[in-house]
């Protein structure tokens, strides 16, 4: 498969700064990022504008020397990338999909769509050059399938784009004598880099479309898209399409003479154009099928010398990585049994500090252990007492109101007694109750076993029920509170929500003229819900609320609740306390 990356534009240092190039070094930097980002820099220079492979994977190793980081980042992902890309082009796929399948754990792990597509895209094309061909579409598919739609923010290395998934999935189906589907995907791919303007992305899809046709048989055709696809990489200087497409020209001709001026125009740019030896190797085994064809013996005999210095060249290059692989190893052990003699010093320097932390520990936990006993004790000393209170309220007092009540209601119902004695016993009897009520509330919250939702529930209803019984007023009950009937209120919560829900139903029966007033209730996880309606006049005037309304709104801000009243057809009041 013809790799098909771009070239990096983000090295301006590197491109015109060719004396730095040269010396090899990182002087002008004094920080850490700078020489890292400096070195890596230059490994894609030499990978991409020389291919010089040799001294892209020398600076990729200076890199790993300066970064050390312990847990993934976008740069620990772009090294292994690198990597993968380096062993594409030295022949050595299953170490390139080694490193692939590192970069995509990091890409995960980083949760990066793009950097997925990346190393899914080189992991394919390794696949491809092994002739593994449905892990390779595996991949490449994974690539086209979760490639982001929104715009990408410019990185330190150049990633591929979609136009480059669609280009090697095309490649892929002509191999699997697919010439239809490759023909989509390649349109698509054709697509994209023309509306993205690709320098290098244009002439690689013509070129792909032309071997589609030549798998096809159809050679005129062939022929057209490999001469557009040169005359597009000319235009950028890119030879090594211009090379390959010359190789692909020649199998499509049966003409010796034309085959031997186009063999000759390849070798002219090899020599005087510097074209990686990937590309080289393309080109000379494309020429050597053509030459074996034609039984050219002279030409075979040429150009088998030619693959053969390429292949030993790769070999080379093969050896040397693995024993920078080696090496690679043998550091990255020592670095691990280094880390592992450091993690012991400081685990022996820490064991002293770590028995003393572990002693204040205890000893806090014992302190709170006291603290926490001498709290319950307290409370349940004041539980006892404020149910005492409770007892002693309902007995005494309780008593005490019932008989002044019923003395009220005696004297109100003697035959001789004046009018202002009547209105006074009418005052007595009216504050009695008053009284009474608030105090059966005050004993009712203190008791902490009514400190559920279904008590509370229970005690609106009848209060509401009680208060407007022998009025002109219809009550309606109703309640949607589900599992939470057994969620916790606390007293506070209870008396302060009741005594709104009174004041609200004391200015339905007193001041809003309703005949039908109805309360609901409503519960979830999350807040307590209490809609009060009547029929009535509405809310004209605030003010016709008197303190009631302010009396409520202090209430609600005490819950850290909420009060909302809608006036149309009667009035709606709203409350909302959270759980």
């Amino acid at each position: 498969m013809r790799l098909w990356v771009g070239i990096l534009f983000l090295v301006p240092l590197l491109v015109s700064g060719q004396a730095d190039k040269a010396s090899g070094t990182t002087q002008n930097c004094i920080e850490d990022d700078c020489r890292i980002k400096q070195a890596f820099l230059k490994a894609e220079y030499y990978l991409q504008q020389d291919d010089d492979l040799t001294k892209s994977q020398q600076w990729l190793e200076r890199v790993r020397e300066l970064h050390q980081s312990k847990t993934p980042d976008t740069l620990s992902y772009y090294i292994d990338s690198l990597q993968s890309e380096l062993f594409y082009y030295m022949g050595l796929h299953q170490f390139g999909i080694h490193e692939g399948q590192k970069a995509l754990i990091i890409a995960k792990t980083l949760n990066d769509s793009i950097l997925m597509d990346d190393a899914n895209m080189f992991i394919g094309i390794n696949y491809f050059e092994l002739k593994n061909y449905s892990q390779s579409g595996k991949y490449l598919f994974d690539a086209k399938k979760i490639y982001p739609k929104a715009k990408q923010p410019p990185r330190i290395r150049y990633i591929i784009r979609d136009e480059h998934i669609f280009n090697n999935i095309a490649q892929l189906k002509i191999v699997e004598h697919e010439p239809d589907s490759a023909s989509w995907y390649i349109k698509k791919a054709l697509r994209i880099a023309q509306a993205n303007k690709s320098p290098r992305g244009i002439p690689n899809t013509l070129q792909t479309q032309g071997l589609i046709y030549l798998e096809k048989k159809q050679t005129d055709s062939a022929r057209m898209y490999f001469d557009r696809s040169t005359e597009a990489a000319l235009r950028s200087n890119f030879f090594d399409i211009q090379v390959v497409n010359l190789g692909s020209l020649m199998q499509c001709s049966d003409n010796e003479a034309q085959i031997q001026r186009l063999f000759d125009k390849a070798q002219a740019i090899l020599k005087r154009e510097n074209v990686n030896d990937t590309y080289r190797q393309i080109f000379y085994t494309t020429a050597l099928d053509v030459f074996k064809k034609q039984k050219m013996d002279k030409q075979i005999m040429l150009v088998q010398d030619v693959i053969i210095g390429l292949e030993a060249k790769t070999r080379l290059h093969g050896n040397e990585q693995i024993q920078t692989i080696s090496n690679q190893y043998i550091r990255s052990e020592n670095r691990v049994l280094l880390l592992r003699i450091e993690e012991l010093n400081r685990q022996r320097k820490t064991a002293l500090l770590q028995l003393f932390a572990a002693l204040l520990g205890v000893l806090v936990l014992l302190l709170a252990v006291i603290s926490i006993r001498r709290t319950s004790k307290h409370q349940k000393m004041l539980l006892r007492q404020k149910n005492e209170i409770s007892k002693d309220l309902h007995d005494d007092i309780g008593s005490g109101l019932s008989s002044i009540l019923i003395n009220a209601d005696l004297l109100g119902k003697l035959s001789e007694k004046s009018e202002r004695q009547q209105v006074l016993s009418a005052k007595i009897a009216a504050t009695g109750k008053e009284v009474s009520q608030r105090l059966h509330t005050f004993i009712w919250s203190l008791n902490n076993e009514n400190n559920s939702l279904r008590n509370f529930c229970e005690y609106v209803r009848h209060y509401a029920h009680t208060y407007f019984d022998g009025t002109s007023v219809t009550f309606h009950y109703a309640q949607d509170i589900g599992s939470a009937h057994t969620d916790f209120l606390n007293g506070q919560v209870r008396k302060q929500l009741f005594f709104c829900i009174k004041e609200i139903l004391n200015n339905a029966l007193k001041h809003s003229g309703a005949t039908n007033v109805s309360i609901d209730i409503r519960a979830d996880k999350k807040q307590l819900t209490v809609i009060v309606s009547d029929n009535g006049i509405g809310l004209k005037d605030e003010n016709a609320f008197g303190n009631g309304l302010i009396n409520i709104r202090k209430r609600m801000e005490l819950l850290e609740g909420t009060i909302a009243m809608e006036s149309g057809d009667g009035l709606e009041t709203r409350l909302t306390i959270p759980f």
